[in-house]
């Protein structure tokens, strides 16, 4: 029988965790920007949350 890399579980479920963490805050975000502005705020709120978890990916995986 196979051993589990234990270590290694826990190293992918701590960064999965973590971009459901960025994702959530991000539709939080778009949500309190739509309440409170409208649907164009919404959309651009949405938009930079995107750039900004595109930005962290790319940091993430050794980019500049």
């Amino acid at each position: 029988m196979k051993k589990i890399p234990w270590g290694k579980v826990a190293e992918v479920a701590a960064r999965y965790f973590d971009d459901l963490l960025v994702l959530s805050s991000g539709a939080c975000f778009t949500s309190a920007a739509a309440v409170a502005f409208g649907l164009a705020a919404a959309l651009a709120t949405a938009g930079v949350c995107l750039g900004v978890y595109a930005y962290i990916v790319g940091r993430a995986r050794g980019g500049r």
